[in-house]
């Protein structure tokens, strides 16, 4: 992929983050977690591209550390951070996706609340 594409995954990230915004207004949270995730993953993969880099995958942490790999400053606490995002890549999509409706639900029940409202505060770091 083209090192200028680094910009449309950017848009796409900002996107995301924006729509995210929304569906926690709207109490949507589990739609509102994914959207996070979908955006931190734009975002990392939108700065590997500025490296030079083009990587396969879903997960942030991993993409981050692929980031750091190239000599970017990227934190434990961005590590920690997408490793907790990259829980919300499937879960919060797919009804059969926690073992036991006992365990959780159906991802539009599930209680996101604190954890969207603590992804909020690390989409702003």
């Amino acid at each position: 992929m083209s090192r200028k594409r680094y910009r449309d995954w950017l848009s796409e990230a900002m996107e995301d983050l924006s729509v995210a915004a929304i569906l926690l207004r709207e109490g949507k949270y589990g739609a509102s977690c994914f959207h996070s995730q979908q955006a931190a993953e734009k975002a990392s993969k939108a700065l590997l591209l500025l490296l030079g880099r083009s990587e396969p995958g879903h997960s942030v942490s991993e993409l981050l550390l692929k980031a750091r790999g190239e000599g970017v400053e990227i934190t434990e606490d961005h590590i920690r951070y997408g490793r907790i995002l990259d829980r919300h890549y499937i879960p919060t999509r797919y009804p059969n996706a926690f073992r036991t409706p006992s365990r959780g639900g159906l991802p539009m029940n599930t209680s996101w609340r604190r954890m969207q409202r603590r992804r909020s505060e690390w989409r702003r770091r």
